[in-house]
């Protein structure tokens, strides 16, 4: 499958319509601790408006996750600012606001993966949407429990759970770790999809993929934003 350039919209179905401004600020923030006096993340500073993709990248350790689980707000940042959707992310509770794929893909092994897929909209009393089955490859599964599928197709009910609300903001760690190589395509194209439907997609991955459709690629460094690294062309 290739991956399209895309045209940004700022309508999101059944996310509420137009939205201007910023859909992510992350301002001067320093967390955590990697070793006594030195932080996970240092002055680190980033913005993504409504339909951007921004890509963080960095090696193992260098403060991938921890930004995305600032930014998802599992945390609230030691020093600085971290805003979703207007608001301090660590207040945020709406997966209609903002959704997260963690690596930990904390999926209830007790339900099938149709279930999991529609879990959102089931908290939210609105009807299921099972064309997420099929567009994560997914509706031959739809009744199966989730612990049966492989780790790649939990990954898929993961991300396809994400974006079941289609978020103001999605933030997801890796997404293609788990995929093979069609997959990993059919991956990168629906979340280019959420990003021209209106959603925020902040992902950390080093997929060319996603990399070469970026808006933003941030490099992180021991913890810090190198801002001379050069976008990947198109």
């Amino acid at each position: 499958m290739s991956i399209a350039g895309r045209h940004r919209t700022s309508g999101r179905p059944g996310g509420g319509g137009r939205r201007d401004g910023t859909a992510v600020l992350v301002s001067a923030v320093t967390h955590g601790e990697r070793s006594p006096g030195i932080p996970i993340l240092s002055d680190v500073s980033l913005s993504a408006l409504p339909g951007e993709v921004v890509v963080i990248e960095g090696r193992s350790g260098s403060g991938k996750s921890t930004l995305c689980q600032l930014v998802a707000g599992l945390e609230a940042p030691d020093q600085g600012t971290v805003l979703v959707d207007g608001s301090p992310a660590a207040s945020v509770r709406d997966w209609g606001r903002c959704a997260l794929l963690p690596q930990r893909l904390g999926l209830p092994a007790e339900l099938t993966v149709a279930e999991n897929v529609g879990l959102p909209c089931w908290v939210r009393g609105l009807p299921a949407r099972p064309e997420l089955l099929e567009a994560f490859d997914l509706a031959h599964l739809a009744d199966n429990l989730t612990a049966q599928a492989s780790r790649g197709e939990q990954q898929r009910v993961a991300i396809a759970r994400a974006a079941a609300l289609s978020p103001a903001v999605i933030v997801l760690d890796e997404p293609t770790s788990h995929q093979d190589e069609a997959h990993a395509d059919l991956v990168a194209h629906q979340l280019l999809e959420l990003a021209r439907a209106g959603s925020a997609v902040l992902v950390a991955t080093h997929d060319p993929r996603l990399v070469s459709e970026a808006d933003q690629v941030v490099h992180l460094r021991a913890g810090r934003h190198h801002r001379g690294s050069p976008l990947l062309p198109h």
